[in-house]
């Protein structure tokens, strides 16, 4: 089974991989918007994964990001400029919940649209979903960031702010603009993070849109799926 799954409309193209539903490539008019995915040391970059059930670090697991991206898909769906992805995670000792997810891809003219759907199939599983989006550039420390208040510098040592706004502005010196707007549930079932981030500002950024602050995951404050309960969020990333 091919890994990569090519959606297009004119000269925006993206590539979605069975591996997870990560965005390994989207390109406008020629340009990487997205770091293209690849292994550096060891460690997977570039594109934009998904993670579920968790963002970051859990006691739950030592897989940081959670469990999806790693997991195959076991239905695909290309359709025109539309990707769907069907996952299905078991239970372990450290996360005993199966979970589904739905995960979409989409293109049109300067635009991808991803979404992820979860799941819990047997039981109340704490969630912490979010979008990981690589960026590319030269030099991050001169990118600008509009999330409700304005942010530039990125480093390895992430940080986080609450979003007020469905709204990004993102300015890459060099490059066209970006908007980042999100829908879904953010706003209906958390109170949504704003995270940055980089280990290689040289090369590429992150700006990723979390469900809630990361410290409430499995935490009474935290948010849980009823068994057959469904959360659902959405980010869609524009080129100007």
């Amino acid at each position: 089974m091919r890994d990569l799954h090519e959606i297009r409309e004119g000269e925006t193209m993206a590539k979605g991989s069975i591996t997870g539903g990560t965005v390994k490539r989207f390109i406008v008019r020629g340009n990487n918007v997205f770091y293209p995915w690849q292994m550096i040391e060891n460690k997977a970059r570039g594109g934009c994964p998904m993670c579920a059930p968790w963002f970051d670090a859990s006691p739950r697991g030592t897989r940081k990001h959670g469990f999806l991206r790693d997991l195959k898909a076991s239905r695909f769906d290309v359709r025109g400029n539309v990707v769907t992805f069907t996952f299905r995670q078991p239970e372990n000792k450290g996360y005993p919940w199966s979970m589904g997810y739905y995960t979409v891809a989409s293109v049109r003219k300067g635009e991808l649209k991803m979404s992820l759907t979860i799941e819990s199939l047997d039981g109340r599983a704490p969630v912490l979903p979010g979008f990981h989006p690589y960026f590319a550039c030269h030099d991050a420390s001169k990118v600008e960031v509009v999330a409700g208040e304005k942010f530039q510098g990125f480093s390895s040592e992430s940080k986080m702010i609450p979003l007020a706004s469905r709204e990004i502005g993102i300015h890459i010196p060099g490059r066209r603009d970006i908007t980042m707007e999100l829908g879904g549930d953010f706003f209906d079932h958390g109170i949504p993070q704003m995270v940055f981030w980089s280990d290689a500002p040289e090369k590429f950024f992150c700006v990723e849109p979390i469900l809630q602050d990361e410290k409430l995951f499995d935490t009474p404050d935290g948010c849980f799926l009823e068994k057959g309960q469904k959360l659902f969020i959405e980010m869609s990333i524009n080129v100007l």
